[in-house]
């Protein structure tokens, strides 16, 4: 049965609906979850979960086939890697899984996660305050379909009519019983896309250039930072999907002492990359051996005792 239409009661061993909803509302951090135990009636979970005011998902692990409900942040889930998204909310109106919009790049949000983690996965249930929405979540080919290098950066969304295939939500712009459609939420136009990608040019300070290109750049007013980009010479299709996590990674790190994210940046070739702050220093490749002593230890096991209490998503 699907979470919308679930029989009433619980089986030997469920949760009341009762007992879901408080099972809900007992997650207070991002990353809490809980178990759907076999039996729970699941009657309204998506109704309630759609109308909270941060996000919630629920996920199926296709190895355990455990069904769980996580808590994220007002802007983010965390599933598990590989987990199918069965549903989760957006708290604005917006009834699109995210990257689909007109100025966002397809390797962020929902639909490059889809594309990395899930990349059989055709369909997901997305819920605004507004009602449900199935989505149809575009395959790779479909999103670029020459397989050349520009493609990657310079493709066209695919149709948004085309996007929503079933719920129980109003049409964008549309009129339902009861509701008054409020086009200034609703239409794709007025949803607000992610920062268009910065132009910048790249200076002869390479960083590194092996599987990624990092770069000192400087944006059209001479600023220096930072730059992360695919290398053109083995750039890989999925790297759509690994800025994705490039990008969220540069987030995570930020509260640890890390560079402060700048956000996304284009070379004049096409190539989009992740930008941080540009910390000056000496680099590590022009550093001789030296010996590793107890306080470099001590350092390295309080970042890592920082990781595991934070758990951040870095990529």
């Amino acid at each position: 049965p699907s979470l919308a239409n679930a029989p009433t009661g619980p089986a030997l061993g469920g949760m009341t609906q009762q007992q879901l909803f408080d099972a809900v509302d007992n997650l207070v951090n991002p990353r809490d979850r809980f178990t759907i135990p076999p039996g729970t009636d699941k009657t309204g979970l998506v109704d309630y979960l759609r109308q909270q005011p941060v996000e919630f998902a629920v996920l199926r692990n296709p190895v355990t086939n455990e069904l769980y409900v996580s808590r994220g942040t007002e802007t983010m889930i965390y599933p598990g890697p590989g987990d199918r998204i069965v549903f989760h909310n957006h708290t604005t109106s917006s009834p699109y899984i995210s990257g689909l919009m007109p100025g966002q790049f397809f390797g962020m949000g929902d639909l490059g996660w889809f594309l990395d983690q899930r990349p059989g996965q055709r369909s997901t249930l997305l819920g605004t305050p507004d009602g449900v929405y199935r989505n149809r979540i575009p395959t790779l080919d479909e999103l670029y379909p020459n397989h050349a290098i520009g493609d990657w950066y310079t493709t066209t969304p695919p149709s948004l009519d085309r996007v929503i295939i079933g719920g129980t939500g109003p049409r964008p712009g549309a009129s339902a019983p009861g509701h008054t459609a409020n086009p200034a939420r609703t239409t794709p136009e007025a949803v607000a896309p992610a920062a268009p990608a910065q132009p910048v040019t790249a200076t002869d300070q390479v960083l590194h250039d092996g599987g990624n290109y990092v770069v000192v750049v400087n944006d059209a007013a001479g600023n220096a930072f930072v730059a992360k980009f695919p290398n053109a010479d083995t750039l890989d299709p999925n790297y759509t999907s690994a800025l994705a996590r490039e990008s969220q990674a540069v987030n995570d790190l930020a509260p640890y002492g890390g560079p402060r994210p700048l956000g996304m940046v284009q070379l004049p070739d096409g190539r989009m990359g992740v930008a941080m702050e540009y910390i000056d220093g000496v680099p590590l490749i022009d550093v001789p051996p030296f010996p590793v002593t107890q306080a470099h230890i001590d350092s390295m096991n309080q970042l890592f005792d920082q990781f595991a209490a934070n758990e951040p998503r870095a990529g």
